[in-house]
């Protein structure tokens, strides 16, 4: 290779990367539509739920979605949603702590939090409300908390038992489908209060 045909390298290489990020923007464009699609005729959690796992699947390694409703005065969550490998004891309306979990990581951090380790100790040194989470086989969480009006009503919670299951690509799959979800979420949500 001479010096003239660096540039010609330099600009195919360019080439290649602006390609494969057209391509991923396109895939990314076309499971958001997937998900508005199934989505919006949701009347219910379950059937909300339900939608996100048909979608969600094949592009979010997991063995347990959940959806759950935050009261932050309370410091809880309830399980308003579940699919899959559930905690013993845990079943929808199952009301617990937020305190040392990731979901309370979640909403520290702002936008979304993913952890993941096959350390039991390193688990449970981070947070250490989570040994019946272990003991169920989980050993990745992510969480992206649902805000509406500036006040966090609920939480997407996605766990594997793979312990390197998640990546960044993953939490901003699941934090745009929370953008999209949340009108729905807090729709049901103030149906539940107000029934």
């Amino acid at each position: 290779m001479t010096d003239a045909d660096v540039p010609d390298t330099l600009q195919k290489i360019l080439d290649t990367i602006m390609n494969q990020k057209a391509v991923c923007v396109t895939f990314m464009k076309n499971i958001l539509h997937k998900i508005i699609v199934t989505t919006e005729k949701a009347t219910t959690f379950d059937a909300l739920g339900d939608s996100l796992v048909a979608v969600l699947t094949s592009h979010i390694p997991f063995d347990r979605l959940n959806i759950g409703l935050i009261d932050l005065d309370r410091h809880q969550f309830n399980d308003v949603y579940v699919f899959g490998h559930n905690v013993d004891g845990r079943k929808k309306g199952h009301l617990r702590t937020l305190k040392n979990t990731v979901v309370e990581a979640s909403i520290r951090s702002g936008g979304g939090y993913f952890f993941g380790t096959s350390d039991s100790e390193q688990w449970l040194k981070r947070f250490p409300n989570f040994g019946p989470v272990l003991k169920s086989g989980i050993r990745s969480m992510l969480s992206v908390p649902v805000k509406a009006n500036d006040k966090t009503i609920a939480a997407l919670v996605i766990a594997a038992r793979d312990p390197e299951a998640y990546k960044i690509d993953n939490l901003n799959l699941a934090i745009s489908t929370v953008e999209i979800i949340t009108p729905k979420i807090e729709y049901l949500r103030l149906n539940m209060i107000y029934r």
